[in-house]
């Protein structure tokens, strides 16, 4: 019966842990998965207007500039 109790305790405590830590082990994951997501985007937006000025650049020959 001592066991059980002590392994209730032990259980007890590792939840109250898991509880505190989870919030902060998440954390910076979800930060860097926003931050890489903006960043993926500003990179796609930011290439897609520097295409459109190379093609106002040199319209005829678009695959060779």
């Amino acid at each position: 019966m001592e066991t059980t109790k002590k392994r209730s305790q032990y259980f007890k405590y590792i939840r109250h842990l898991h509880r505190i830590l989870a919030p902060i082990m998440l954390f910076p994951l979800l930060l860097t998965t926003i931050t890489g997501i903006i960043y993926q985007i500003k990179a796609q937006i930011k290439a897609a207007r520097s295409a459109a000025f190379i093609w106002a650049l040199c319209p005829k020959q678009i695959l060779y500039c």
